[in-house]
């Protein structure tokens, strides 16, 4: 007996099923039809209707018949699938057609069958579904365009009755008559065989339509037609076709070839474009440049030359060195001295090794190239003429910042050359394209939070030429006007931006800052009078809640310095954070007041009887972190009186319960107010989920040396290097330069970490005879020397990475011969140069065994 025999006489066929009673039978026919095992559930049937007919064990059959004819036409096998409808029919000659048998014989030209189903005393018989769902299937087909089905059905069938008025909808939609279009569905009664077929064609958007954010009612029409309905596949294509690029392009390649065509047509694709998808999806999810390269210049003709060459050049810029032989492959042209250039840049801004001033001059080159070619009418042999030139120029001088985003936050170094000469850049873009509004308001911020308000002044001047009402220039000029003490003017311009934006609320509180920071040089004038009329005059601007609760308690913090009026006030303050002494919230709301006056905090804490706390929760936190900002914003940083106390107020805070954007947030607010210690919380907090992450690791080290690395704790300078390395190769080139402004030598001078790559070697115990990590090392230190403190050599070199057989020879020769001795040693080494031989090979490094004399240490005098 074969195994196949063997497994089905185990589960109770053959002579075993004669064998078995009634009742153990027939729980074995329903076990096998609630299984799906369908072929056995047919068996058992079987066996139970030849000992009684009954209903029950017929329908059961019936249904193991319909389970297995489904099985069958899942696996393609129509024909076999059909013979098993049959054998089902053939139970009750009365039975109405399963909707699924119709389907069937829909797809094997059979439709005289269906159609004389839904007519006569079986119709009347079949549920009101099964004969919706088949005349549905015959208005599916209909439309597809079987003509003949349509003349077959009688003259009275709602699927006839309805054909003309679908088809006209369908026409006018494709012809794009939305009058015509709406009038057809209209037409078209509600409980229709065509019922999904109008719901779809009220969800197709129209081509123009299909780029767009798609509204959720849209969706909801969409799924109001059923995954049975025979409108399905239809309806599978439009959620295809309003899926954005991205996305599109990835469930397109699972979708049927059907389903795609009409997506495709439906975002407006031509055949061709459709064809070159289909080739470019047959080399795979991620085809190589060169392999897309070739696919494009086989479709050059439809796609034109200049497109095809645009992309091709973004196509080489992957592989510079071999972008010459894949276009001679394709017959293309070599790439000439401006493609050269440009790919060059590219290049450059995607290798995460790049630096970012080889990333300016990339830009600069191609600038240079333009410029040269501008307001003249041809080129070169075998170099472009220019389209709009002026704005190509202008797009490249802000590339580089665009890419690197070094002018964001308004941070200005002086020392820092590559920002000023970006500052530069994009000034000079403005005499190339000068109705680029956003570069005059990123210019005018960048000098005004340096402080350099004669150049931020400047800038102003020229946008205002060209937009005098702009209300970006405005709130601009204004902030610079309060920067630079001219309160009046400030407020000329502020009325100026309400007249235009009376819900401002960011020129209400700028103004409002001014009050207070007016008010507290009254108080440091002992004129609490003139403060307190500052503060009522900054009444009239407060029109926000917060602004008026910051009023209030300045007003009240005012009367509790007064003596006449302290102990009220006193109370009153008491009472006003009774209820909120446990607020981290409530705690920084006041330190912040006392900040805005320039009042001591710590005082009037212990007055509310303020203690450490771990406050309300994650949205407490979130609240006080949100109001430091705003008033890091409005006021700048604070005095370390004030620090210290939103220390005392943090130092408990739960930063494990933030999220990881809301941690960043937290460590870059606490970092500019300087609260160290709270900063170094949350970042230690934030490197405990995500381990080594370099923004992260730079914020502690910043709160962890405020005052700048000491060298004691090398692990800490190391794993900042390592961030640094790490950003890079994340292609973070932002935060790789804030890494690199934060390490106190600067960039790692070897790449990786403040140890070179030989130093691994040299512990691994490499054989290679010429290798001599000590002349490797000095390659290249003689530039540092001077950067670092030359009077202490050895931590110098051990900071820069050296040897640790170069360190412990070193320390043995100050012990024996001094620190001077080591530092002309070194000194002398890092001059003579090191073409050949050990820096050090003339010099007496003492001897190993033994180690130098060392003076015995005076004894204590006993008194």
């Amino acid at each position: 007996m074969s195994k196949k025999q063997k497994s089905r006489a185990l589960r109770g066929g053959g002579d075993a099923r004669h064998k078995l009673d009634t009742p153990v039978l027939e729980q074995q026919a329903r076990a096998a039809l609630d299984g799906g095992r369908w072929r056995d559930a047919m068996a058992d049937f079987k066996e139970l209707l030849k000992r009684e007919t009954r209903s029950d064990w017929q329908q059961g059959l019936a249904d193991a018949y319909a389970g297995r004819a489904l099985e069958l036409t899942a696996k393609d096998m129509l024909k076999e699938a059909l013979a098993i409808w049959e054998n089902r029919a053939a139970l009750d000659a009365k039975a109405p057609m399963h909707p699924e048998h119709g389907s069937l014989l829909l797809r094997l030209g059979q439709s005289r069958v269906v159609i004389d189903a839904l007519s006569g005393g079986r119709a009347e018989a079949m549920p009101a579904a099964w004969r919706d769902a088949l005349r549905a299937q015959l208005a599916a087909r209909v439309l597809g365009g079987d003509q003949e089905l349509r003349e077959q059905l009688p003259a009275d069938d709602p699927v006839r009755l309805h054909a003309e008025p679908a088809l006209r909808a369908l026409h006018a939609y494709c012809e794009g008559r939305d009058e015509d279009l709406r009038a057809a569905l209209a037409s078209i009664p509600f409980r229709s065989p065509y019922r999904d077929w109008v719901l779809l064609l009220k969800a197709l958007p129209r081509r123009e339509e299909v780029a767009e954010e798609t509204p959720k009612t849209l969706v909801a029409q969409l799924e109001r037609v059923p995954d049975s309905s025979p409108f399905a596949p239809l309806k599978g294509a439009i959620r295809l076709a309003l899926l954005p690029e991205q996305p599109f392009a990835e469930a397109a390649r699972q979708a049927k070839p059907a389903e795609l065509q009409v997506a495709a047509a439906l975002r407006g694709w031509a055949d061709g474009r459709l064809a070159l998808w289909r080739e470019l999806s047959q080399l795979g999810p991620a085809p190589t440049p060169r392999q897309r390269l070739k696919v494009l210049y086989r479709h050059v003709n439809e796609l034109g030359e200049d497109w095809v060459r645009r992309k091709a050049l973004t196509l080489v810029s992957f592989d510079g060195p071999s972008a010459k032989a894949w276009l001679r492959e394709c017959g293309a042209p070599g790439l000439t001295n401006w493609e050269t250039t440009l790919v060059m840049a590219w290049e450059a801004e995607s290798d995460r090794d790049s630096e970012p001033i080889e990333i300016a001059d990339s830009w600069d080159a191609c600038v240079e190239i333009v410029k040269a070619h501008t307001g003249h009418a041809s080129a070169p042999p075998g170099e472009p003429v220019f389209s709009q030139p002026r704005l190509r120029v202008a797009l490249m001088l802000r590339r580089t910042e665009a890419v690197l985003k070094l002018l964001e936050g308004g941070q200005r170094d002086d020392g820092d050359d590559l920002a000023l000469d970006l500052a530069a850049q994009l000034e000079e873009s403005l005499n190339w394209d000068p109705d680029d509004l956003d570069t005059y308001l990123k210019l005018i911020e960048f000098h005004r939070r340096a402080g350099q308000l004669k150049d931020a002044r400047r800038i102003v001047e020229l946008g205002q030429k060209r937009w005098p009402r702009d209300l970006g220039l405005l709130t601009a000029a204004m902030r610079i006007a309060l920067d630079g003490g001219a309160f009046k003017k400030a407020t000329t311009l502020a009325k100026k931006v309400l007249e235009i934006d009376p819900i401002n609320s960011d020129v209400r509180r700028r103004l409002i800052a001014a009050h207070f920071s007016h008010a507290s040089k009254q108080i440091a004038q002992r004129r609490r009078d003139l403060a307190r009329k500052e503060l009522a005059d900054a009444q009239a601007w407060a029109t926000a809640e917060e602004s008026r609760d910051q009023i209030s308690l300045g007003l009240l913090l005012l009367d509790v310095g007064e003596k006449q009026l302290a102990a009220e006030a006193g109370a009153t303050l008491k009472a006003r954070y009774s209820e909120r002494i446990s607020s981290l919230d409530a705690g920084v709301e006041l330190v912040l007041s006392c900040a805005r006056l320039k009042i001591k905090s710590s005082d009037l804490l212990r007055l509310v009887g303020f203690k450490k706390t771990q406050g309300q929760g994650r949205e407490d936190l979130l609240a006080a972190l949100g109001r430091i900002r705003r008033h890091s914003d409005d006021y700048g940083s604070t005095s370390n009186d004030i620090g210290a106390s939103l220390e005392k107020v943090l130092s408990a805070a739960p930063w494990g319960d933030l999220e990881r954007g809301e941690l960043e947030m937290a460590c870059d607010t606490l970092n500019r107010f300087h609260v160290h210690k709270s900063c170094q919380q949350a970042a230690e907090a934030a490197l405990k989920q995500w381990p080594s992450e370099p923004i992260f690791l730079m914020y502690r080290f910043q709160a962890k040396y405020p005052r700048g690395f000491n060298y004691h704790n090398m692990a800490d300078l190391h794993d900042l290097e390592e961030a640094w390395h790490r950003a890079r190769e994340r292609g973070d080139v932002r935060t790789a330069i804030r890494i690199e402004k934060v390490l106190p030598h600067g960039p790692p001078i070897f790449g990786l970490g403040p140890m070179p790559s030989f130093f691994d070697r040299e512990e691994d115990g490499d054989d290679d005879d010429d290798f001599d990590p000590i002349d490797d090392f000095f390659d290249g230190v003689g530039s540092l020397f001077d950067r670092l403190n030359p009077d202490d050599p050895i931590k110098m070199l051990e900071v820069l990475g050296a040897p640790k057989s170069l360190i412990d020879n070193l320390r043995k020769t100050e012990q024996a011969l001094g620190r001077e001795f080591v530092v002309n040693m070194v000194a002398a080494a890092i001059e003579q140069g090191f073409d050949s031989g050990s820096p050090f090979d003339h010099f007496p490094f003492p001897p190993d065994e033994g180690g130098p004399r060392r003076k015995p240490k005076k004894k204590k005098s006993k008194r």
